[in-house]
């Protein structure tokens, strides 16, 4: 099974939310969380944010920045397909109290399936990787010539959209130098600054 990667949040997301969560009580934030999760799937919280501000002693620009950024971190946790182990590690970004955390967590499993449908709604499907085998076959030699070594290249790539299953590879060495130049520029283009942020905005 391939590994499963945090999130990373928006500078925004973790400003709003840290200050926050470093001084609410349990109690406080916990519905809080709950519009931010009805928002995901409803995209609209402008009431319940009026009445989080009244019973808070706030104002509403001062809470929708707050229900707006725990929306968008639960939003990532459920396009990541976390763990809830990981979803714990994730929260560390903008939490370090572990009741608060383990608060968030729970909230969050209250409403799982109805963020995940919203999150295919919007994703694409595309295969993910599960695991590869490959092995080398070497031609020594043919009977009209002995001294010349053909190697190819035998793969199973097994993926993984919605069900299992392989496919099925063969390349000889020039094409598999190609694919190895190819992949590290993919990856290299990967942990660019542009990369990252637009990471965030797809499944």
């Amino acid at each position: 099974m391939a590994a499963r990667r945090l999130p990373v949040y928006d500078s925004r997301v973790v400003a709003d939310l840290s200050n926050l969560l470093a001084k609410v009580s349990p109690d406080q934030l916990r519905p809080i969380a709950e519009v931010a999760l009805r928002f995901i799937v409803t995209h609209e919280a402008s009431v319940e944010v009026g009445e989080l501000a009244a019973q808070m002693n706030s104002r509403p620009d001062q809470i929708r920045p707050v229900v707006h950024g725990l929306s968008s971190a639960f939003w990532e946790c459920a396009k990541a397909r976390l763990s809830d182990e990981l979803f714990l590690q994730a929260m560390t970004q903008v939490s370090t109290r572990p009741e608060i955390n383990q608060l968030l967590l729970e909230c969050y499993l209250a409403k799982k399936e109805d963020i995940m449908q919203s999150t295919s709604a919007f994703g694409m499907a595309l295969p993910e990787y599960q695991h590869l085998d490959w092995r080398i076959d070497v031609e020594l030699g043919r009977r009209s010539v002995y001294q010349d070594a053909n190697f190819t290249f035998m793969m199973r790539l097994d993926v993984d959209n919605g069900e299992e299953s392989s496919i099925q590879l063969q390349a000889d060495y020039a094409n598999m130098k190609n694919l190895q130049k190819e992949l590290e520029s993919a990856v290299a283009e990967a942990k660019t600054a542009h990369s990252m942020r637009f990471q965030r905005y797809i499944v």
